[in-house]
């Protein structure tokens, strides 16, 4: 597995002042700041990694003090307002305070940069998973706090204290992003069904990685039903090491609405390869973990319909489908199921 251990950052303080000189601490020591730019380098070894710094000399009477901050990485200029706070402190005529979201420094305190996990994701990878957590369901998101399961509302999370009715665990072809979502089956179950209906769909994902969600929605979620509709796209993930973290890639497209690259370059290209010649192999592992997601509800007492898309029919999921899905097909065959009385 391709390991990317650490990253090597430059936070650059471009210095403005008339007469009163800044400076910023470093350990124990005082350092002041010429004007015009000055690289402060740190390195990254963690996806959670904090980095500190105490600026001084602020004062009142000298009005073109001023440090602006820009933070690179590889030549790159990187986001650096949605890491930073500045902790005000000993300034004179003003309250000290909090601030978010820096990239400008007036004042006497401290910097933090607080990094995340999805930030590097959305930078770095073009929102692709970072993940050391077998509970994490596998997405890729569109910005820091918005992951792509596009039939939850943004904001709002499963959550493991509740009981569901009936969870659809879908792929694209179960939200909006192909059709206008009221005319598609899964809005009109929540219509017409007496049961309580909660969709989700993972946009762009293959069909190990549809399965691995299941799995997680199985093992730490509690609900009555599962609808299945698993990807057609049957390929085995790459993994790489992001710092301390796995960088997982199972998506169907490379294209994502982030801009930029990824820092491993051409991550499905390299997939399809490490998959090409393997299509029985790649198919037994996928069986295995579906008929082990069956072992898991039939004791959990969870009825499992495996719902696959039709126009792309899989002879894997056909073997053991329970109905086929259209994109805007009639729901009455899928109704019935859900009615049904399970053994």
């Amino acid at each position: 597995m391709e390991r990317l251990k650490f990253l090597k950052f430059t936070l650059n303080l471009y210095t403005q002042y008339s007469n009163k000189p800044l400076a910023y601490v470093k350990g124990s020591d005082s350092i002041e700041l010429p004007l015009g730019n000055t690289t402060f380098d740190f390195t990254v070894h963690d996806t959670n990694h904090k980095e500190v710094i105490q600026f001084k000399g602020f004062d009142h009477t000298d009005k073109d003090q001023k440090i602006q901050l820009t933070l690179e990485c590889n030549n790159i200029t990187y986001d650096i307002n949605s890491i930073s706070n500045f902790d005000m402190k000993d300034n004179k005529y003003v309250d000290n305070k909090l601030i978010a979201s820096v990239n400008e420094i007036v004042f006497n305190g401290t910097l933090y940069l607080d990094f995340f996990t999805t930030w590097f994701s959305c930078n770095f990878l073009q929102g692709g998973l970072l993940t050391n957590d077998k509970a994490d369901l596998w997405k890729r998101h569109e910005d820091y706090y918005t992951p792509q399961d596009l039939c939850l509302n943004h904001k709002t999370k499963l959550d493991r204290r509740k009981h569901y009715d009936v969870v659809i665990s879908g792929t694209c072809f179960t939200s909006p992003l192909h059709n206008v979502y009221k005319n598609m089956v899964p809005y009109t179950l929540q219509k017409i069904c007496k049961r309580n209906i909660t969709n989700i769909s993972f946009d762009g994902l293959n069909a190990y990685a549809s399965i691995h969600n299941a799995n997680v929605l199985v093992d730490f979620f509690k609900m009555n039903t599962l609808i299945l509709s698993p990807s057609n796209q049957f390929q085995l993930p790459v993994k790489k090491q992001f710092l301390d973290k796995t960088y997982v890639y199972s998506y169907v497209r490379s294209r994502t609405k982030l801009p930029g690259s990824n820092i491993f370059g051409k991550v499905r290209n390299e997939m399809l390869e490490a998959n090409r010649n393997r299509k029985d192999q790649v198919q037994n592992v996928l069986e295995s973990m579906y008929l082990d997601l069956v072992r898991k509800c039939k004791a959990k007492g969870i009825q499992l319909i495996l719902w696959p898309y039709k126009s792309k029919p899989s002879t894997l999921w056909h073997k053991y489908k329970d109905i086929d899905l259209e994109i805007n097909g009639d729901s009455k065959a899928l109704l019935k199921l859900l009615e049904k009385t399970v053994d």
